[in-house]
């Protein structure tokens, strides 16, 4: 089966604004989750923990 995208056209007073925060461990994802719902893409591969380069 072919996937499709619907593209709906909303103003910005039509859309809702929302508040989310995002809390875990370091590592486990939160980032990669975070970019998925605004982007609307997944990063497999993420730059770790800024924690963790130091």
């Amino acid at each position: 089966l072919a996937a499709y995208k619907r593209t709906f056209h909303v103003t910005r007073c039509e859309m809702t604004k929302y508040k989310l925060v995002v809390v875990g461990a370091g590592g486990i994802g939160k980032s990669a989750l975070t970019i998925q719902l605004i982007q609307n893409h997944f990063v497999d591969e993420y730059d770790p923990t800024i924690e963790d380069s130091y």
